[in-house]
């Protein structure tokens, strides 16, 4: 005979970790990151360019409005790395300086791959008009070649 044990605890914090673990094995499972490493975009010394867009989906999927949040909302978070094949995160500054690395090609690149992973796992194919898939929410308008010269869009937080 099992026996389960069941006990109320007051509710104090709530950690995404479980959520992010699954859905990065299931993306891994499914083959979604695979296209990434096709793009060609540029590698840094601690993280591979896949790494570091693995990162950045990671941080927009636990609600990660800015790359500043990064730091504080996955940088210290070992098991959601490790599920990414990681060590720890990379934090704030180096996600910046990947993101300045990434020009016109590459953005043209990831657009294509989001297009043909979108048509080949979902129901898309299906659909006689064209779907849009808008991955980032949260309207940043960019004004200049580099992060500092951006502002809020349009959509409202």
């Amino acid at each position: 005979m099992v026996r389960i044990t069941y006990a109320e605890e007051e509710f104090k914090s709530f950690r995404r970790r479980g959520g992010l673990v699954a859905l990065a094995q299931w993306a891994t499972a499914e083959g979604l990151f695979a296209p990434l490493a096709t793009v060609g975009l540029p590698t840094g010394r601690l993280y591979t360019a896949l790494q570091q867009c693995q990162a950045l989906m990671a941080s927009v999927w636990v609600g990660g409005s800015a790359l500043s949040g990064v730091n504080r909302t996955l940088r210290h978070d070992a098991g959601s790395a490790e599920a990414f094949g990681l060590t720890q995160f990379p934090e704030q500054s180096t996600a910046h300086r990947f993101l300045r690395t990434v020009r016109d090609p590459h953005v043209t690149a990831l657009t294509a791959v989001l297009a043909t992973t979108v048509a080949a796992h979902s129901q898309v194919r299906q659909s006689a008009t064209p779907v849009w898939v808008d991955v980032d929410a949260t309207g940043l308008a960019v004004y200049g070649n580099t992060y500092r010269f951006a502002r809020k869009g349009y959509f409202p937080e």
